[in-house]
């Protein structure tokens, strides 16, 4: 059965049941939930599910099934320096998963997985284990799950109760078949299945000795059952019980292809071939032992993170990802070029193969190849540099006397040479380098934990962190949610009604540090529904408070920061505090919201004109800059997909700008107010910042215009505009706005790239410069000599795409700086 034929099967098996195919999510979290640099786990994207609210993608969502994306190279869960050495461990990996939120019970989800397993799987039914919750944390052994597996026709010596590990705890123990989020929230009771790869487990007490060994867990049914309270420790029961499945689809391939290293199966076969013919050693991967084995694992399992992870928008930045990738992208090319004599990697062959073994499940990766190609080469040759230069450096202090490990962590820091280059090299001279010490010299760099860095990066999660407040201001009295003043850039009179701080709830005590706050009151607009939030201050006479980000979560806004101490005094009850927006960004990142509105307009006039349906599929959002996702009636067949309909669009957003009153400092010509039936509103679900005022000039009526707004009969052809801080009389000078550009997928959707303020003041001064001397060269009869002379008038220009098309024209082509300067803007940590 090959690897698609088993992909399919599941997928197809739980659809059939009753699921809705959810599709994996990008590995790179949408930007309103920061708890992770990557997706980790499959239930990653229903985590707001768990607490009551809706999917945002799947409303009344109550059964799933998905193979969900997951990268393992930062956090907590990090796999990094263990992958190669084994022939289980991923930093990529898929996840299947059938979800129910509330609608069936344990029984079904059981009956399923062993109908699956046996019936559609073919595995051998006596060659199954299962194991269930032995007790523990006062809570009494799931005998309800074990009997479930009895009236299946499981035999009792096949039924293996959860030991307990042989550790003390703070806590009563628990066994190994509980499972948790994280220190708080949902958890659960879970039932494991596992399979004897070689069949030598003789009844359940041999279990306990072997089966790490000889078996492979290949399915975890989890019943969230339970909230985790964070202050006590408590279960408390759920209203309503859920059930989360995770299946690892690389060891369930392993499994039904027989073989006995998830590397070895067909799903890495293509990877393979290709490194067998290109490395200079002639090796073949399955006559490999110790390094040169590590060498082979360790290429086939980056190339798949490093082509999953670029394509699904992560990028090799200073901060945030990037520091992980980059550590990939080293050790592959050091396996690679030191140890299999490969002399150069092709990374275009490489996601040519990745973009055909995924083609069925992850089309994004064959239709981004291109991008993709370009920044994996772009960082390999950034990379090599470095990588080599540390090396070179490494070598020379280990034949030091005076060696010692705290050598490889500054080397680590500095030149980010990697900790397993570093322990081989160590291991050529001698010298012992465990994998204890790389966890030690990891713990404490900011490379690793971006919260050991100077300003913290670092937000929690919201999930646990939200019961742990809700609790604490239940058990101490304090209103138990935050009002949000719209109208105001500052507040006096504020109080802090709740501090989470070094893992404790307080409402008194504070200190110097990153902390989270809950407050009585706020001006700041939080982090939600495509718009990074507001920063600023939050001051009294004892304290200072830098708000970095704000979110919400139900009832509450909680403000992430940091908190310097100004006087002796710890605590903070009674004080008054007095809070200030940062206006420069608030008025920034209203200059961003108009130009979305703007954009959005003017697509409008362009594509409904033609009766076509244009719908804003979402919107990000940061300062002097968005991304704007819109899909079209795909029975377009000309217009939305010429690069001319694209330039116009362009060119009279430019022009609906210039000819306005965004970048004037007045309201309405005449002075009179405009009614409120003339104001076009998004609604808070795309824009919560700021209002668009247009002014009539002639009637325009666009009937198939999707953008959750009213009155649009009174949407004129070529309205005025007012950008203004959200409720207030303050005007903002949007005096630029340029589309750097857009990106197709096959799916229908474009990405629109957009900025304003001084980035689109720059390109738009470098359009005008080509612009001046086009005059003369377009007089120049002989064509080739033109497009020289274009070539060179454009050479070291900023152009916007409106631009780039003019020169395209004249079969022109030039590669946009625009793109490769300012693509950065971007990037996804710039949406924080």
């Amino acid at each position: 059965m090959s690897y698609r034929t088993i992909r399919k099967t599941f997928i197809d098996y739980f659809t059939k049941h009753g699921h809705t195919h959810v599709p994996s999510s990008p590995v790179v979290p949408s930007f309103h939930d920061k708890s992770c640099l990557f997706v980790n786990a499959g239930m990653f994207q229903f985590k707001n599910l768990f607490l009551g609210q809706q999917h945002p993608d799947y409303p009344g969502l109550k059964r799933a099934v998905n193979s969900q994306k997951c990268v393992r190279i930062s956090g907590k869960h990090n796999d990094l320096d263990v992958v190669g050495k084994d022939g289980n461990h991923h930093t990529f990996f898929e996840m299947l998963g059938n979800w129910s939120f509330g609608d069936y019970p344990a029984e079904k989800a059981c009956h399923m997985a062993l109908d699956l397993l046996v019936n559609h799987y073919k595995l051998p039914f006596e060659k199954l284990f299962f194991t269930y919750f032995g007790g523990g944390n006062n809570l009494q052994p799931d005998l309800t799950v074990r009997d479930i597996w009895i009236s299946l026709g499981v035999p009792i010596t096949q039924i293996v109760r959860g030991h307990l590990p042989m550790k003390d705890f703070v806590r009563p123990p628990m066994t190994d078949n509980f499972w948790a989020m994280g220190a708080s929230g949902p958890c659960g009771t879970c039932t494991e299945i596992y399979y004897d790869i070689n069949g030598v487990m003789h009844d359940r007490e041999y279990f306990y000795v072997k089966h790490i060994d000889e078996l492979e867990e290949i399915w975890n049914i989890v019943m969230i059952n339970y909230n985790r309270q964070a202050d006590s420790g408590n279960l408390v029961p759920l209203s309503q019980n859920h059930v989360d499945t995770g299946m690892g689809f690389e060891r369930l391939v392993k499994v039904l292809e027989g073989k006995n290293s998830n590397y070895e199966t067909s799903l890495f076969t293509p990877l393979t071939e290709y490194f067998e013919n290109a490395n200079g050693k002639k090796m073949k991967f399955l006559d490999c032992e110790d390094v040169d084995k590590q060498a082979f694992q360790t290429l086939l399992d980056h190339m798949r993170c490093l082509s999953v992870a670029i394509t699904d928008g992560a990028s090799f930045s200073s901060g945030g990802r990037g520091p992980a990738l980059k550590q990939l992208m080293k050790r592959s090319i050091w396996f690679a070029e030191r140890i299999l004599q490969i002399e150069r990697l092709d990374w275009e062959k490489i996601v040519n193969i990745m973009a055909d073994t995924y083609s069925d499940s992850f089309p994004e990766i064959g239709a981004n190849q291109e991008c993709t190609i370009e920044e994996l080469v772009g960082e390999d040759l950034k990379s090599r540099k470095s990588l080599y230069s540390a090396e070179e450096i490494f070598k020379k202090q280990i034949s030091q006397k005076s060696f010692n490990l705290d050598r490889v962590r500054k080397l680590y820091e500095t030149h980010g040479l990697p900790l397993e280059v570093a322990r081989l090299l160590c291991r050529e001279k001698g010298i012992k380098f465990s994998t204890h010490d790389i966890v030690k010299i990891q713990s404490y760099t900011a490379v690793q934990n971006p919260q050991f860095a100077s300003t913290p990066s670092f937000i929690p999660d919201l999930i646990p962190v939200y019961p742990e407040f809700k609790s604490f201001m239940a058990k101490n009295g304090v209103e138990s949610h935050s009002v949000l003043i719209r109208k105001d850039l500052s507040l006096e009179g504020v109080k802090i009604l709740a501090i989470k701080q070094r893992e404790r709830v307080v409402q008194s005590k504070a200190k110097d540090g990153f902390a989270s706050i809950v407050l009585d009151k706020t001006c700041f607009f939080p982090a939600k529904a495509g718009s990074v939030s507001d920063s600023g201050t939050l001051v009294s006479d004892d304290y200072e408070f830098q708000i970095e980000r704000v979110e919400c979560l139900n009832d509450l806004l909680i403000h992430h920061g940091t908190f310097k101490c100004l006087s002796d005094t710890e605590s903070v009850e009674g004080l008054s505090f007095r809070m200030q927006v940062d206006v420069e960004r608030r008025l920034a990142i209203a200059r961003a919201h108009t130009s979305v509105l703007v954009v959005a307009h003017n697509l409008a006039r362009e594509y409904a004109i033609k009766n076509k349906e244009l719908n804003i599929v979402d919107v990000e959002v940061g300062f002097d800059r968005a991304i704007l996702r819109v899909m079209f009636d795909p029975s377009l067949k000309s217009g939305v997909y010429q690069g001319r309909s694209w330039a116009e669009v362009a060119r009279t957003c430019s022009l609906y700008v210039d000819k306005s009153h965004a970048h004037k400092n007045e309201s309405e010509p005449e002075g009179s107010l405009v009614p409120e039936e003339d104001i076009f509103f998004f609604d808070e679900r795309v824009t919560p910042f700021h209002k668009l005022i247009s002014y009539p000039s002639a009637t325009y009526f666009a009937p198939n215009l999707n953008l959750s707004s009213r009155n649009l009969e009174k949407v004129s052809k070529s309205p005025h505009i007012l950008s203004c801080a959200p409720f207030t009389s303050e005007v903002l000078s949007l005096s630029r706005l340029e589309i750097i550009d857009f990106k197709k997928s096959k799916d229908g959707h474009h990405k629109v790239y957009i900025t304003s303020g001084p980035v689109a003041e720059d390109i738009y001064q470098s359009s005008e410069d080509v612009a001046d001397g086009l005059g003369a060269i377009y007089e120049i009869p002989n064509t080739t000599e033109q497009g020289y002379a274009l070539k060179e008038l454009a050479r070291g220009k900023i152009l916007s795409f409106r631009f780039r098309f003019l020169l395209m024209a004249k079969k022109v082509h030039i590669a946009s700086q625009a793109g490769s300067k300012y693509f950065g803007l971007f990037s996804p940590d710039k949406f924080k």
